[in-house]
């Protein structure tokens, strides 16, 4: 990304406040924009592939599918994109397989709003994030498995 240039983010959550929540945090940030948003996978895959959003924020569960299924069809069509898991909760099998559908980062919904807006940074940064409170050893686990394919 050039040094002007807005990330633009996609935001794929099942619930309409959460959606505005998020949308209104980010739109806030001079260096984020939100360029569209769904509470269903089978809208949301579409418009991020005629999009193309630097970073897709995904909604671990959404009432139609997942943010993991979601990022592993959105990856195949276009690796460029890159997908960030948002979830309600601390799932290590679920992280192993976030990083394995390609996703750049996995973080908790409790995180304090500075947290998602920086992870953001980072993973449209070319970097990956998983949260703080994720074991090493799952990281350390998809990693391994990643060199080994």
């Amino acid at each position: 990304m050039a040094g002007t240039e807005r990330i633009r983010v996609y935001l794929a959550a099942r619930y309409d406040i959460v959606r505005s929540g998020l949308s209104s945090l980010l739109e806030a940030e001079r260096d984020i924009k939100v360029v569209g948003q769904s509470g269903f996978a089978v809208v949301a895959l579409p418009e991020i592939l005629h999009l193309r959003p630097d970073v897709a924020v995904l909604d671990a569960e959404l009432p139609d599918g997942s943010g993991l299924g979601l990022c592993r069809a959105m990856r195949a069509e276009d690796p460029r994109i890159r997908g960030l898991i948002l979830a309600g909760r601390r799932d290590d099998d679920a992280v192993a397989t976030a990083m394995l559908a390609g996703a750049a980062g996995y973080m908790l919904e409790q995180i304090p709003a500075s947290s998602l807006v920086n992870g953001i940074r980072l993973v449209a940064s070319g970097h990956s994030v998983v949260d703080w409170s994720v074991p090493a050893s799952v990281v350390e686990h998809v990693e391994l498995h990643k060199r080994s394919i």
